[in-house]
Formats: C-alpha cells, sequence, structure tokens
C-alpha cells in the first residue's frame, strides 16, 4: 500500500482478505492507496514503477532473476511490453506462462504471440484452470 504521504507500506494482516479490502479506507490514513498500477500505456507504466521505491526493487530483481519463473493471469499484452522486456533480459530463463483454455486455433496463436515477445529459450504454456487461482468458482463474471 501507499500512504498519504508516498511511502509504500506492507498490509497488515487482518481478518479480510486482499480483494475484501479493496476499496476500504484506512481509518489512520483515508489517503492510503492499493500499490497497483492496471491502466496505462507501457511507458506510463514504467514511469510509474521507477517513481516507487518498492516497485522499482521488485522490477529490477525481476530483471536479475535467472532461477525459472511461472507467470499465471497475465496477458502480456503490448501495455505490458516493460515486463516483457524485463523478462528478456535472462533469455535462459525458464519460464512457464498460464492460458485459459480456447479452441486448439486460439491458443496456438496466443502461444506464437508470447513467443515472439518473449526471447526464452524454454517457454512452456500451461492450464490455467489446473492451479488454485484458476478455479472457475473464483471467476468474476464480465
Amino acid at each position: 500500500m501507499v500512504d498519504g504521504r508516498g511511502v509504500t507500506r506492507k498490509q497488515k494482516r487482518t481478518m479480510w482478505n486482499l480483494l475484501e479490502k479493496f476499496g476500504m479506507p484506512d481509518p489512520d490514513d483515508p489517503q492510503t492507496r492499493p500499490l497497483l498500477i492496471t491502466e496505462g500505456s507501457s511507458d506510463d507504466k514504467a514511469r510509474a514503477i521507477v517513481n516507487n521505491d518498492y516497485l522499482s526493487f521488485a522490477h529490477k530483481r525481476l530483471r536479475r532473476q535467472k532461477l525459472p519463473l511461472v507467470i499465471f493471469g497475465h496477458s502480456l499484452s503490448d501495455e505490458d511490453q516493460h515486463l516483457v522486456d524485463a523478462l528478456n533480459v535472462q533469455p535462459r530463463r525458464p519460464i512457464a506462462v498460464s492460458m485459459r483454455p480456447k479452441t486448439r486455433l486460439v491458443n496456438r496463436r496466443r502461444q506464437a504471440e508470447i513467443r515472439r515477445g518473449l526471447a526464452s529459450e524454454d517457454l512452456f504454456f500451461y492450464d490455467a484452470t489446473t492451479h488454485p487461482l484458476g478455479e472457475a468458482a473464483l471467476r468474476i463474471a464480465p
């Protein structure tokens, strides 16, 4: 979370889970907001990351990390080029990317798009519904 002064702080565990806390004001600091960047171009997001100490730290770690990585629930779209660029710094790092099952043709096209963007020598795809976070009961209807 980012408090009213712009300081990043860890969310303390309470009786509510993370999703339930969204939109719930902090009684000690009503200016507190989630540390989340969901909209804007890749350049906009990259600027926001640079301007936040925690996100900047995490982005640098992502660029340096050589261990295998699992990507779950992320489209890696044009708006996320800053993340793709960070992932591509370590092309020998194996990466597994989740995908929601579609038709064989749709899946293959999406896999080809991701392969064109990621420089990983070892790129794997897996069915997102096989992970507990991919369970149908957790999906929100559009």
